[in-house]
């Protein structure tokens, strides 16, 4: 099945939606089912799930573009990337608090205590 196909049958499931965004097309699944693919995978392959997620924080860091400031920091987060982490919040926190204050919440509520409290820049 060529992949334009696999995107059609997916999408007539029910289970993936388009959404054109300014010119960028984006492909979305429903919450519940994001949820339980991300728990189920992380539950099965913990160390490949951090790697994963260290990966995405640095390859969304090295875009030129703002918009993916935020990404990154919740990558770096998601993959316990603490000198991403740090370097992130040093240098971007005002564009990652513009762009999404929720999405800053959720993942400044996901680092651990005991790693904010050795991290000097994540307690200013």
């Amino acid at each position: 099945m060529d992949p334009r196909s696999a995107i059609e049958a997916l999408e007539a499931t029910g289970l993936v939606t388009r959404a054109d965004r300014g010119g960028e097309v984006l492909f979305t699944m429903p919450k519940p089912i994001t949820e339980m693919l991300r728990s189920r995978y992380t539950s099965s392959a913990p160390e490949r799930a951090l790697e994963f997620h260290r990966r995405l924080g640095r390859w969304f860091a090295a875009q030129s573009d703002e918009k993916y400031v935020s990404f990154a920091f919740h990558h770096a987060v998601a993959g316990r990337d603490w000198e991403l982490t740090d370097q992130l919040w040093s240098e971007d926190i005002v564009t990652m608090i513009r762009q999404d204050v929720a999405l800053m919440s959720r993942t400044l509520n996901a680092i651990p205590a005991d790693v904010l409290g050795l991290a000097p820049p994540c307690r200013s």
